[in-house]
């Protein structure tokens, strides 16, 4: 399974709620300036949003206002993009313990985005945030404790972390804490529990993780084989945009593992999987295209998508390319140019091309 960590940036706007917790009720005589904000917001006037978020901000201390307010400024909604202004206002609304406010100022804390980078100040208020129950916070604060950034190493900590950020049902904190499962990092090695974690993770819609469940599956770790299952993750995971997820369902479809073999269904696959970025994908496509599987031969097209892979480095994708030239598969023959994408996939460390240019 790919270590994989990924922070979460946020990108929606705060619950209609005050900090003092009251909700702010539409038929009220007087609408706060929250209120008023929050109507603009959604009748997509962005610039008296903005002026409303900004006026129960600095006057009121309505801490959610800050918090909108530091997205708009973010966003370069109604009005210029500020990145210093949103770090400022986040910072004021962690400082009136609004939980999101922290996660967010943790992020430009993070990344030094509005200001100076920060990973020891990220912690500070991840850690607020993450003690007031923000599942996001526990994920970012207990990858920062994993990588040793912003202060000591501590798997430990992370592992114990990323297990609050689940049990609040965050897709990112089960993924990472199947991880460690799957590792023995910070812990035990637990290959069942890292099966069933890596599940939950997918089954809350984080479509890579679907590509990690369907490879458990599929492997038999932390339980028995199911291809029929592995499929269905791999679909799943392809349904979210999981570009891996597609390329694994695709060489399932394509050789008829846990299911009918589906040629036209592969072929659409991977290319719906190179499509999203997965170079490995769109060689699969290139070599369906040129042997007319599941759909009509296409030569120059399949060429393009050679090429493609080959020039991200797919050392599979430039043999093919030399194996084009060689045999003038829709190209004149020139050996020359076959040597040149041979020599290219044995760089790449593919054995094929090395033999055959004769390099050892």
């Amino acid at each position: 399974m790919a270590n994989y960590r990924r922070i979460m940036a946020a990108a929606f706007l705060a619950v209609m709620t005050l900090s003092n917790g009251h909700v702010v009720q539409a038929q009220t005589a007087t609408k706060s300036n929250f209120q008023q904000a929050m109507d603009a917001y959604a009748a997509k006037n962005f610039v008296l949003a903005r002026q409303k978020f900004n006026q129960a901000c600095a006057a009121e201390n309505n801490a959610g206002a800050c918090v909108n307010l530091g997205i708009m400024y973010e966003n370069g909604e109604g009005g210029a993009k500020d990145d210093v202004a949103a770090r400022a206002v986040s910072q004021k609304s962690c400082d009136l313990n609004q939980a999101q406010g922290c996660f967010n100022t943790g992020i430009f804390y993070e990344r030094g985005k509005g200001g100076p980078k920060d990973e020891a100040a990220a912690r500070g208020v991840f850690k607020k945030s993450c003690d007031m129950n923000y599942s996001q916070s526990c994920n970012n604060l207990a990858s920062l404790y994993l990588d040793g950034r912003g202060g000591t190493k501590d798997a430990v900590l992370a592992r114990g972390l990323y297990k609050r950020s689940c049990d609040f049902n965050d897709a990112f904190g089960c993924s990472n804490l199947g991880k460690l499962h799957y590792t023995g990092e910070g812990g035990v090695k637990d290959l069942v529990a890292a099966r069933s974690l890596t599940k939950k993770a997918c089954d809350l819609g984080k479509g890579d993780t679907c590509k990690d469940y369907g490879y458990l599956l599929q492997a038999g770790e932390g339980g028995a084989i199911d291809l029929v299952g592995a499929r269905s993750y791999y679909e799943k995971g392809c349904n979210l945009n999981s570009s891996s997820s597609c390329r694994n369902l695709a060489v399932l479809q394509e050789d008829a593992q846990g299911g009918a073999k589906d040629l036209p269904a592969a072929r659409r696959t991977y290319k719906k999987s190179c499509d999203l970025g997965e170079l490995v994908g769109c060689h699969g496509y290139a070599v369906m295209v040129t042997m007319g599987n599941g759909g009509p031969k296409n030569q120059q097209e399949a060429l393009g998508y050679f090429q493609k892979g080959c020039a991200a480095n797919v050392g599979l994708s430039c043999h093919s390319m030399g194996v084009v030239y060689q045999n003038g598969e829709g190209v004149a023959v020139s050996r020359a140019e076959a040597n040149i994408y041979f020599r290219k996939g044995c760089d790449l460390g593919y054995a094929a091309s090395c033999k055959a240019i004769g390099a050892k």
